[in-house]
């Protein structure tokens, strides 16, 4: 799935809290050209049905609870899953936070 190496053409994708068990790790970098935008870097990530059941309330709609920020932008202010990424990008990935 995930290449843990960093090269000039890659995207980072960072999971926080349970994302990280859920999909085994922190960081990890993928080719931009494999995932031009976040849409398609989601879909390489979530390839177990636990993983996209994690980021997705049903097919290519993503869970309103989950956060994506591409180099600290939220998503939801850009071009959602739309949103283009180039080499260098760091997206991040948050689970729903709860409490208070």
């Amino acid at each position: 799935m995930m290449a843990a190496e960093t090269s000039n053409g890659t995207v980072a994708v960072k999971f926080y809290a349970e994302l990280k068990q859920t999909f085994g790790v922190k960081r990890a970098e993928l080719e931009v050209s494999q995932t031009p935008d976040v849409e398609r870097l989601l879909a390489a990530v979530c390839d177990t049905p636990e993983r996209r059941r994690a980021l997705f309330a049903e097919p290519d709609v993503l869970r309103k609870e989950i956060v994506v920020l591409v180099n600290g932008r939220n998503i939801r202010f850009l071009d959602g899953v739309a949103t283009g990424l180039a080499a260098g990008d760091e997206v991040a990935v948050f689970p729903p936070v709860f409490g208070g």
